[in-house]
């Protein structure tokens, strides 16, 4: 009898190390300025060191004003930003910098991300937000 259990004890812990592989981390960067509150807030799947996938959750706070003239290009771009995480490590992600004046992302350093053009503060908050994220992997 014992050997019988070991075989089919053995074959379910293959399995289920086989599905326990990908982890989810929640992130979020918000901030107030004197023209409101904005932020990111994040899921980021990880398996193994390498991030599989970001997704953006929904906030009481808005990713990007629609009275800003560069909302379309942003949001046309996010997407390509948040594939561009596929395949990165945690510890290439946790390099990247974001300079800020006060809580206000002014410039984004991350080679290799695909940064949208012109959407600076929008970038450096999704950025910030997965790094939250990553910071509990």
């Amino acid at each position: 009898m014992k050997k019988p259990f070991f075989i089919i004890t053995a074959a379910a812990a293959v399995l289920l190390a086989g599905c326990a592989g990908v982890r989810e981390y929640g992130g979020e960067y918000v901030y107030s300025t004197k023209y409101g509150e904005y932020g990111a807030k994040v899921c980021v799947y990880v398996k193994g060191d390498r991030i599989e996938r970001v997704e953006v959750i929904d906030a009481d706070y808005p990713r990007v004003t629609a009275s800003w003239e560069g909302s379309g290009a942003y949001l046309a771009g996010e997407q390509a930003l948040l594939d561009s995480f596929a395949g990165k490590t945690v510890a290439e992600v946790k390099t990247y910098s974001v300079v800020r004046e006060g809580f206000v992302p002014s410039e984004v350093r991350a080679e290799g991300l695909g940064v949208v053009t012109g959407a600076t503060q929008s970038t450096g908050r999704l950025l910030l937000a997965v790094q939250k994220a990553l910071a509990k992997a």
